[in-house]
């Protein structure tokens, strides 16, 4: 195991941990107007419960592995392995979510690992909850460098990085990351591995594999929520995935460009990334505004008016299953900051668009290349998308087989590392 203690990085993160401490009250005086703010800082001091539930739940096991993510997307990304070690039955596994999103969708999701959200970034809170998880791998999803955490985690145990994509970083981000990736032992990445550097592994995305695993485990019974959207569904429909207000004024107004005839055959599912009252209302205004009936989805058993063309589900975790009964998706995102995740569309065989800022996401760019996938602009380019495939007369996803199977397996490369990596340390 490779430690950093340089002087020069002790330096360094001194000044970080001092100019964070003097970031916090700004951000709790922030926080006063924010609710969203409010919730984000909840619960970011170590608690000796805390430490005590930790210990008391890793002394069971004989290995332990943390993972640190950042919200929904990365836990996606590390489901397969976090299953894989729950199997064996002897490792403690603990999942630190950055965001408040994060942890609320993986309880959801009634995730087996023990699971908590990360506390401030200094390296103190950090050797008081890893001293008493004891991990012998620590693992970072993507770009969650944070130096606290790094610094400590590469104390207690071998670090690693997954689905790590230089080609999507600005030059400032590849500046700052640079010193950072030098705490890791081993990074596995999208793109070609640098030569002469051991630690660097050519592992492909595990995103595709969960998108994957999701699709092949997916329920064949009817839910409450497909009785829901059965008669609505019968018409083309198209899933509006994870989008924000912007995405949502593009699409509204290619839904206004269609034909009469086009308009009659198609209904809107808007699942937003936002679930917030404020958000949802804005949404609701913007569909009125454009002349398109719209209703609110609440709840599960609640009844969908068949005369109206735009649902609003303010629902969290049920996207995935939503994908599955549409004919068409449009991924949000690409339109606000970057894209959402495209996989759960692309497991069901679905046309997929999204805006132009997606270059961050390799996988967009390999769908984009396969022909699976299609970057817009505007709305007159995403109308013609849309009446594009309105024209093939597909009437729901292709269920036989996902056009991702042949892009998944990367996981099994990692999950390999980590049970030779625990074996050797018996």
């Amino acid at each position: 195991m490779i430690k950093n203690r340089s002087l020069l990085t002790l330096i360094l993160l001194i000044f970080y941990e001092l100019c964070y401490f003097l970031l916090i009250p700004v951000l709790l005086l922030l926080s006063k107007t924010s609710k969203k703010l409010t919730k984000q800082l909840r619960q970011r001091s170590v608690t000796q419960q805390q430490i005590t539930k930790i210990e008391d739940i890793r002394s069971r096991y004989q290995k332990s592995v943390v993972f640190h993510c950042s919200s929904a997307g990365e836990y996606e990304q590390v489901k397969p392995l976090v299953d894989n070690l729950l199997q064996e039955g002897s490792v403690y596994v603990h999942i630190f979510f950055l965001s408040y999103s994060g942890l609320d969708f993986a309880s959801i999701k009634d995730e087996k690992a023990s699971i908590s959200i990360c506390p401030h970034d200094f390296r103190r809170n950090w050797d008081k909850i890893l001293s008493a998880a004891q991990p012998d791998l620590a693992i970072v999803v993507r770009y969650e460098l944070w130096p606290g955490f790094l610094y400590t985690a590469q104390e207690h145990s071998p670090l690693w990085l997954i689905n790590y994509n230089k080609n999507s970083n600005s030059n400032l981000s590849k500046l700052v990351q640079k010193p950072l990736l030098r705490f890791f032992s081993k990074i596995y990445t999208l793109n070609q591995v640098p030569e002469n550097n051991p630690k660097y592994v050519h592992s492909g995305d595990t995103k595709f594999d969960r998108a994957y695993y999701n699709f092949a485990n997916r329920q064949t019974v009817d839910s409450q929520l497909r009785v829901d959207f059965s008669g609505y569904t019968r018409r083309k429909t198209l899933i509006g995935g994870s989008v924000w207000l912007e995405d949502v004024k593009v699409i509204f107004a290619a839904y206004n460009l269609l034909s009469k005839p086009e308009k009659k055959q198609t209904n809107i599912i808007l699942v937003p990334h936002d679930l917030s009252e404020e958000n949802i209302q804005n949404l609701t205004i913007e569909s009125v505004k454009a002349g398109i009936p719209v209703q609110v989805y609440l709840d599960e058993g609640q009844k969908i008016n068949q005369a109206t063309q735009v649902i609003i589900v303010n629902m969290m975790g049920k996207l995935a299953e939503i994908y599955s009964y549409g004919t068409l998706a449009f991924v949000g995102g690409a339109f606000h900051h970057k894209v959402h995740n495209i996989l759960e569309p692309a497991t069901f065989n679905l046309p997929i668009a999204f805006g132009p800022s997606y270059q961050s996401q390799a996988e967009a760019e390999q769908l984009i290349g396969e022909k699976l996938a299609i970057s817009v602009t505007n709305s007159t380019e995403l109308s013609k998308w849309w009446i594009n495939n309105l024209e093939k007369d597909k009437t729901g996803p292709n269920n036989e087989e996902s056009n991702l199977k042949r892009f998944s397996g990367s996981s099994i490369r990692i999950q390999s590392d980590i049970q030779e990596l625990l074996c050797k340390q018996k």
